[in-house]
Parts: C-alpha cells; structure tokens; sequence
C-alpha cells in the first residue's frame, strides 16, 4: 500500500525485528468497461440516491459506476469500503464523494499509488473500521454493490465457483 496521509501508523519500537524490501507494489488494472459493464452500472446509478454512503469492490462495473457518477447529478455521496483502485480518483476530484472515502487497501498502477498518496480526503482506518459490522450498520443509507457469475431461479448467488472451479474468494 502506498504511503498515505491519513494511513495507519505504528511506533517503530513496536517491532522486535524489520526486513526493508524495494519490491514494486502490485498493481491492478481492471481493463476498459465492455457495452455490458455500462449497462449494467447504468442501471446502478439509477438505484442511486444523494446522500447514499457505497460500498463496492473492483472491475469493470465499480469502474464504470464510478466514472458514471459525477455526470449522474448525485450529490452528498460517501464511499465505505475495503478497497478502492484508480476509478476513484476523477469522482474525487469531480466533488463526488463529499461525505469523505473510507477504505482499507489501494490497489491499482504505479500512477495511482504516487496520486493516492496526495489525497487527504482518503482515510485509511484500520479493517476493524472498513470491515465491522457494528460500524457497518450504523452508516445511513450504505448501498453495497457486489457481483455474481450466476443467480438461480430462487435467488442463490453463486460469486465463487465457475464449472464446479473455484476463481474467486469472498469479497465485500
């Protein structure tokens, strides 16, 4: 992660030992939104109101719901969640999220780490904030967005398994 200003701190007197290590952090690059990814955020926005706190993931649909919401008129939005990525930034600058961004883990490229490391506006608490229900359920109005592979005909998401295989873990 990169260095952020509102990042976690701990006292260096806290560690018996330290291992300083110059790996490149990992990057992400979800790829362009396809007609079926705007579709889709599309319909999101629709379901949007101002003054909803969201709560997403990454992809090709969060990509496309954010760079969908500063043309959308919404207002007064806030962003709680474990992870943002470089979408993240136009709907910062455009005003978007003005009830502030709360978020565990930057992922996305080299550019977007040394931005990210600007930004006041992003707080990274620790999970214990992003993640606990008891924080979770008293934010008004938080709208999650997660993703399925396949939904049966009585509702059962299915977001992990593809062809009896498993390709993703539990996310938001």
């Amino acid at each position: 992660m990169p260095d952020v200003k509102e990042g976690p701190r701990l006292p260096i007197e806290r560690f018996a030992a330290l291992v300083e290590d110059d790996t490149a952090l990992p990057t992400f690059d979800p790829g362009e939104p396809d007609k079926n990814s705007l579709t889709i955020a599309n319909y999101i926005i629709e379901l949007l109101s101002s003054g909803d706190t969201l709560q997403f993931g990454l992809g090709k649909i969060p990509a496309a719901v954010l760079e969908g919401l500063a043309p959308s008129g919404l207002s007064g939005l806030g962003f709680h969640a474990g992870m943002i990525s470089p979408e993240m930034l136009p709907a910062i600058d455009a005003n978007v999220f003005t009830k502030g961004v709360m978020t565990g883990v930057a992922l996305g490229n080299q550019k977007f780490y040394q931005e990210v490391s600007k930004r006041p506006g992003i707080r990274f608490p620790p999970v214990g904030m992003t993640h606990s229900i008891s924080i979770l359920y008293q934010i008004p109005r938080l709208v999650s967005v997660n993703s399925v592979i396949k939904v049966d005909l009585t509702g059962q998401a299915n977001c992990e398994y593809l062809t009896g295989m498993q390709i993703s873990g539990q996310g938001g």
